[in-house]
């Protein structure tokens, strides 16, 4: 992870409403990203072995998808098919460098708070450039 500068709550959640206000998350991502208003939050590059190991909540559509591990072992365990898989499948063509995911660093390890799906997207079809993120140290 290279962290670029900091970055204040203001900027993560204006970026945050600006690209995810039709998400069908919104109001849980954007309720844990308040409560978290008060961490230090930073704006950073991460590279394919910090996409690897953020740690990922339960997720589920259905019973497609169970995971709660690495980025990694989503990949893994992804069903291709089904709704979760379309979804990443939606991001097949998207510019990486244009959207941005949200973190949280606990003991140094990264935690996802939204971009499950965009991530599982970048590994899966094998995207190089670095994806900006905003990490929140609470």
């Amino acid at each position: 992870m290279r962290v670029l500068r900091d970055a204040s709550f203001e900027e993560v959640q204006q970026c945050f409403r600006r690209e995810n206000q039709c998400s069908n998350s919104f109001d849980w991502t954007n309720q844990q990203l308040v409560k978290l208003s008060s961490g230090q939050w930073k704006y950073v590059l991460l590279a394919r072995s910090d996409i690897l190991m953020i740690t990922t909540p339960s997720h589920s559509h259905g019973r497609e998808l169970e995971v709660d591990s690495t980025i990694r072992t989503a990949v893994e365990k992804l069903p291709r098919a089904g709704e979760c898989w379309d979804n990443v499948t939606s991001h097949r063509n998207r510019d990486f460098s244009e959207t941005h995911v949200f973190l949280q660093c606990e003991a140094g390890q990264l935690a996802h708070l939204d971009g499950f799906h965009r991530l599982l997207a970048w590994v899966i079809f094998d995207k190089e450039k670095e994806v900006p993120a905003y990490v929140v140290w609470a």
